[in-house]
């Protein structure tokens, strides 16, 4: 039961601008709880890194593609297409892509309800309990499917992880 509370303030603080003292009352723990969850668990500079990453990781993905694609460009006329191992790095650098545009989209979701479940909270916290219960369940279900959608679609069976040197030099 603790951890559950613990884990449900977690993602309210994490992926909403709710204050302590709100998250608290729709787990229904003590601010003093939330403030010690979030000191403890250093949940401010996940919450800081995690603003950053989506954009940092497409942006280094793009750079990625970029590279591929200037390795086949500088090929000769007439052989300026992927061979088997780039075309398959660049469709897992896609996919990635998607993928981390698609966890945004939940993100985006997830803030929606939590917005509104401060707006019920203000009403009728104990609905508003109920609420965030359901809402946590069915976000994390979400997200696990997306984790395994992720997993599969960017792994072969059988296949080795391999990555494409695309580095080259200037000369």
């Amino acid at each position: 039961m603790e951890n559950d509370k613990k884990q449900q303030a977690r993602n309210l603080y994490l992926q909403s601008d709710l204050t302590q003292a709100q998250i608290a009352e729709l787990i229904g723990v003590s601010q003093k709880t939330v403030s010690q969850y979030v000191n403890e668990n250093k949940w401010q500079l996940l919450k800081d890194r995690a603003k950053q990453m989506p954009a940092l990781f497409l942006e280094q993905m793009i750079g990625e593609l970029e590279d591929i694609n200037q390795v086949i460009a500088s090929r000769p006329k007439g052989e300026r297409h992927p061979t088997l191992r780039e075309a398959e790095v660049r469709r897992k650098i896609m996919y990635s892509m998607a993928s981390v545009k698609e966890r945004q989209s939940v993100g985006t979701h997830i803030e929606a309800v939590i917005n509104f479940l401060a707006h019920v909270a203000e009403e009728n916290p104990e609905h508003a309990r109920l609420i965030a219960r359901y809402s946590d369940q069915y976000f994390t279900g979400k997200l696990e499917t997306l984790n395994s959608s992720f997993h599969n679609a960017y792994s072969l069976p059988g296949a080795p992880e391999e990555t494409v040197n695309t580095q080259h030099s200037n000369s």
